[in-house]
């Protein structure tokens, strides 16, 4: 026998099996089997749930299965067993063995672990894995929690039927030992032990997966999920013992199977995953480390004990540092939390965690201190302590000093729980634990001694009878009395006051407060709480109305006080004499009214009293309201510094004042008679707003006077160009003589205003009217500087003309003559022409209106003729540009035709060799200085044509006349040093005759000299034969000479090697000594024929 099913299966074999048919077993049998078929079919139901994995999983209620299982135990199995024992009493069977029941219920406790395990360790239907592993922390908290409590029950079941319920009863009393359970308390204690591990393993891992960055988890082998991580490292671990290989199978599929002989093998199973997370575990420990040092720099190093020190007010850091708490210093550690408490990350962090032990000691020393330093009586704002500040408003100092020592016991609590949680293998941990106990049970103490004296304090105020008139409001009374009156009206200061304690609302507020903490609080002042809370909601609408009476006054307006009179008295009418109406008794004297006062007991009136009072103060509120509204949109339009007329101009928007002031009449006159306010009730409003309207008017008075010059309606003038000078239209005079009058227009305008009260009587019209004219009076000082600053703006009218005087300067001269006076060269062009894009430029860019106060000028005419000037230079510009690029191109043409002339000549003598390179040296100086002008006629044509967009018609016919001459002067080149070659073959082919003719001479020479001895012969007439034959040779010679130096000068010119003509020296030489001789003999002779017909005696 198993379970209860095994136990009914084995009664019904039994009931079938059995010899005789109406037997005593088999009547037994049945029975039985009848009693315990629905208990083990109900089983036999939760069993087939848990196998076929039933939807318990997810479906919201995670106590669910576990419930319906404790359900069905209490309802269905012991029911069954408890029926199955008390049959004797009511059939008449066989009793049912008590050893039978004792193992029936053993074999039920093994069921019921079996059935647990099956459920908590059920698989989650991603992965094999026990769903111990996958389901959320909370659910398997809770079910592991209710499994513990299932256990406890059943072992509590037990032994209540079989020694208290079965023991006593007389018909079949159970007589034996109690079942035994061991099995069931050990595997209570192993769910005790696993809830815990199973979370922290749990924690651990999941604080391990969020460490780390998902590549970081890929190296380190982890997994998202737990069971995922389980799973992948089975292969891994059965690498090991086959032993240690079935622990950890059994540790990941059924982490929750118990078995007495094998419990070691949970602890084996929890030290293989340790080691398979080693790394992991080492891995994180920097990771760790930084996180505690970012905690660390979020607190502001410099101020690190603060976030440990009681008190800190971690809003004053600097700006832009961020500050956390000491509860958020906790949470950031419990981030994680499980791996502090890992033996090899502990031992890891040993120095940190010793540095976080030393600001832990810091704070609990400043926690004795604060504590130390708590008054002892009730502490007054000033004199209270420097660390103790107010949690609460509209608290007593007692009940806040409660709260304040609360407060202090969470957060050394809060110490404790963080020592405990990573601080507890340190040396010292043992003496701040005590520390901090010592200081718990200190403060608990002394919260409880203030939570006594304040029921004391309080339970003494009830006792205390009510003050005299007026005391209410002080609260120190907290004694509620039902026949009290509801309202009543002080004689001292005719405030009205409400029955009602104001202490009763201080002490439902501290008892709700320390109730919420936790405290114990007294019956007594429970119910005056409670019973204070029923009037609750009727006092403070009561409050709120005495209060609106008593500030009524001060709500009201003064000059519409006599407007809400009526009204008014309506209300104080009803809190003194309206409950007397009602029972047809009006006219009780005053003195009674006490005696027949409202009261609190009267429940049933006291609402429809309320309403009452309520209505009125409503009506009285809403009319207030009403009256006030209107009056301050009236304001509003008047002095309001926004939207009233004190920004509404008085020179330029007229109209708008006009329209103000009648909207105004009519809105008061509409309300005079919609209310049925009387003109004398109406008189004090009307003044006041007349005296608003006198304050707008003196101030848009005043501020007109001095901005009159600028707030004057516009005048346009235009400003033109005609007759070579500036001018304004209309003219100067005219403009003067309107702005005056506009001037003395705005001056009487208090003279002619009328305020709101002017549909009044004539009285009150007569009256105000006669303020508004005192505006002048009272400001005929500013009319002085009004008249000087218009001098001022006519002075400034003028001066606004010198921005154009240099721009129309060039309407006074002759811009052709400037032209071509100014600009010779084509930079002078060029930087004219940019000159005067600049100048364009900056023309558009001179105003189209000038703004002078009221004065608009349009510029629009003056722009129009300075646009029409610049416009005339740039023609002028063009103009003589293009003179100058005609003129060059003339000169040009006329030096190339001529030139072109000359080249077209052949030399053909050496004279005309030597002149033609004359020519040519002659052009190619001039070709350097035309092509510059051509140049720079070519640059101008250009900045023409970029100019208008077209330049000179005959430049193409210059351009080709100057490319056929730039050709001839080179073909011209090439024909000299031709003709040079031929002159060259010429000259030598000369040479070479002369050196024959030379010698011809040379022969003819020696041939016909006459020698000395015709010269003694005496032969006269051979002798001056032989005198011409020389002077012929000697002519001949001559010619000869000539052709020689004619020779050498040409081989000089051509760089040909002079020939050697030294016959020409030797014939020289000789000829002329022949000469010499001959000649003195022709002179001879010639003297002779002179004397040749004297006588000798005369010769003589």
């Amino acid at each position: 026998i198993f379970d209860l099913a095994s136990e009914a299966s084995f009664w019904q074999q039994k009931s079938r099996s059995s010899h005789s048919i109406g037997s005593i077993d088999r009547n037994n049998a049945e029975v039985i089997y009848k009693l315990l078929k629905p208990a083990a079919d109900a089983t036999q139901s939760l069993e087939l749930q848990v196998s076929s994995n039933y939807q318990w999983e997810g479906s919201g209620d995670t106590e669910e299965f576990i419930g319906f299982l404790s359900e069905t135990i209490e309802s269905a199995v012991l029911d069954s067993l408890d029926d199955v024992w008390r049959m004797k009493n009511e059939l008449d069977v066989a009793p049912y063995p008590e050893v039978r029941m004792r193992f029936l219920l053993e074999a039920i406790t093994g069921w019921i672990c079996r059935i647990l395990i099956s459920y908590l360790c059920s698989s989650n239907g991603y992965s094999e894995t026990a769903a111990i592993w996958s389901r959320p922390f909370k659910q398997v908290r809770i079910q592991m929690s209710r499994a513990i409590q299932l256990c406890e029950q059943w072992e509590k079941s037990c032994l209540f039927f079989t020694q208290q319920l079965w023991a006593s009863e007389a018909s079949h009393r159970w007589e034996g030992e109690p079942p035994s359970l061991s099995y069931l308390q050990n595997f209570k204690n192993r769910l005790k032990e696993a809830v815990f591990q199973v979370l922290n393993l749990r924690g651990t891992y999941e604080q391990l997966v969020w460490v780390f960055s998902p590549q970081e988890r890929e190296r380190l082998g982890l997994s998202a999920r737990m069971d995922d991580f389980l799973c992948k490292n089975l292969p891994t671990f059965s690498k090991v013992s086959a032993d240690e290989n079935n622990v950890f199978s059994q540790f990941v599929y059924s982490p929750l199977a118990y078995n007495p002989y094998s419990s070691d093998q949970w602890y084996i199973a929890v030290n293989l995953f340790s080691d398979r997370i080693r790394a992991a575990e080492e891995a994180a420990v920097p990771h760790l480390r930084m996180s505690l040092l970012s905690i660390f720099q979020k607190c502001n190093p410099p101020n690190i004990l603060l976030i440990f020190l009681p008190g800190a007010k971690m809003n004053e850091d600097p700006p832009g540092e961020t500050s956390i708490g000491a509860s958020q210093f906790f949470v950031e550690f419990q981030h994680f939390g499980e791996l502090y408490k890992r033996p090899l990350i502990a031992k890891a962090l040993q120095a940190d965690r010793e540095m976080i032990f030393g600001y832990i000691e810091a704070g609990v020393k400043n926690l004795r201190e604060e504590f130390s330093r708590q008054p002892t009586e009730e502490p007054d704002i000033e004199s209270a302590s420097l660390n103790y500040v107010r949690h609460g408003r509209n608290i007593p100092n007692q009940v806040d000093r409660i709260v304040w020592a609360s407060q202090l016991e969470n957060r050394t609590r809060e110490y404790l729980k963080l020592a405990d949680s990573m601080l507890y293998d340190l040396a010292n941990y043992d003496s701040l634990k005590e520390k901090l106990e010592s200081l718990i049970k200190k403060v608990s103490k002394w919260c409880e001694d203030q939570f006594r004296a304040w029921c004391r304090l309080n339970q003494a105020a009830i006792c205390r009878t009510s003050v005299s008139d007026g005391a209410e409001g002080a609260g120190g009374s907290l004694e509620f009395d039902a026949s009290r009156t509801l309202l009543r009206l002080s004689t001292v200061d005719g405030h009205l006051h409400v029955g009602y304690p104001d202490g009763l609302v201080r002490l439902q507020r501290e008892v709700r407060l320390l109730a919420g903490l936790g405290y114990p609080v007294p019956l007594q002042l429970n119910k005056v709480a409670a019973l204070a809370e029923t009037m609750y909601r009727h006092a403070i609408v009561l409050k709120q109305v005495a209060h609106f009476y008593n500030s009524i006054d001060s709500q009201m307006i003064p000059c519409q006080k006599a407007l809400m009179l009526k009204s008014a008295m309506a209300f104080e009418h009803l809190i003194k004499f309206s409950h007397l109406k009602e029972k047809g008794d009006g006219k009780l004297p005053a003195s009674k009214c006490q005696e027949r006062c409202i009261t609190w007991s009267q429940a049933e009136e006291v609402p429809i009293f309320i309403s009452k009072l309520q209505a009125l103060a409503s009506n009285l509120m809403e009319e207030n309201r009403r009256l006030r509204k209107i009056h301050y949109e009236l304001i509003s339009k008047v002095i309001f510094p926004i939207v009233s007329l004190m920004d509404v101009d008085l020179l330029r928007q007229q109209n708008k004042w006009r329209e103000t002031l009648m909207t105004m009449r009519c809105c008061l006159s509409e309300i005079a008679s919609s209310g049925g306010y009387p003109a004398d009730h109406m008189g004090p409003w009307w003044a006041h707003l007349d005296r608003q309207l006198y304050k707008a008017l003196e101030i848009q008075y005043l501020f007109g006077l001095e901005t009159l010059n600028e707030r004057m309606p516009e005048m346009r003038i235009e400003l033109v160009y005609q007759q070579s000078q500036l001018s304004f239209q209309p003219p100067f005079e005219e403009i003067k003589s309107k702005y005056y009058r506009e001037m003395r227009k705005f001056i009487a305008i208090p003279c002619h205003f009328r305020g709101v009260s002017d549909f009044g009587d004539s009285k009150s019209r007569t009256e105000n009217s006669l303020i508004f004219s005192k505006i002048i009076e009272n400001q005929s000082a500013g009319f002085y500087v009004c008249y000087q600053k218009a001098e001022f703006l006519f002075s400034r009218l003028r001066a606004s003309m010198n921005q154009f005087q240099d721009w129309v300067a060039l309407g006074n001269v002759d811009l052709e003559d400037l032209v071509d006076v100014q600009c010779r060269e084509i930079s002078d062009y060029e930087s004219n022409f940019r000159a005067l894009k600049r100048r364009g430029r900056a023309a558009e860019m001179l105003p189209n209106e000038i703004k002078i106060d009221c004065f608009t000028i349009n510029c629009v005419f003056v722009k129009n003729s300075i646009e029409q000037l610049l416009q005339n230079l740039f023609d002028a510009l063009v103009n003589c540009l293009r003179r100058s690029v005609q003129a060059d191109y003339v000169a040009a043409d006329t030096f190339l035709s001529g030139a072109v002339e000359k080249l077209s000549i052949r030399p053909q003598t050496v004279e005309e060799m030597a002149e033609a390179k004359d020519k040519h040296a002659t052009l190619a100086k001039e070709q350097s200085r035309l092509a510059d002008r051509l140049c720079c006629a070519e640059a101008k044509d250009k900045l023409l044509r970029d100019v208008v967009g077209a330049g000179v018609d005959s430049f193409a016919k210059t351009k080709a006349k100057w490319a056929k001459f730039q050709l001839m002067m080179e073909s011209f080149k090439l024909m000299l040093n031709e003709q040079t070659g031929v002159l060259k073959a010429n000259i030598e082919s000369r040479v070479k005759a002369f050196e024959g003719h030379l010698e011809k001479f040379c022969a003819r020479w020696h041939h016909l000299r006459p020698s000395n001895e015709l010269l003694h012969s005496g032969d006269r007439k051979q002798c001056l034969e032989a005198v011409k034959i020389i002077q012929h040779q000697k002519s001949e010679f001559d010619e000869i000479e000539k052709v020689m130096t004619d020779l050498k000068r040409h081989c000089s010119h051509f760089d040909i090697i002079q020939p050697d003509f030294s016959l020409v020296d030797e014939i020289r030489s000789n000829l002329l000594e022949t000469e010499a001789i001959w000649s003195l003999y022709e002179k001879f002779a010639l003297e002779i024929v002179v004397h040749e017909g004297e006588d000798w005696i005369s010769f003589r």
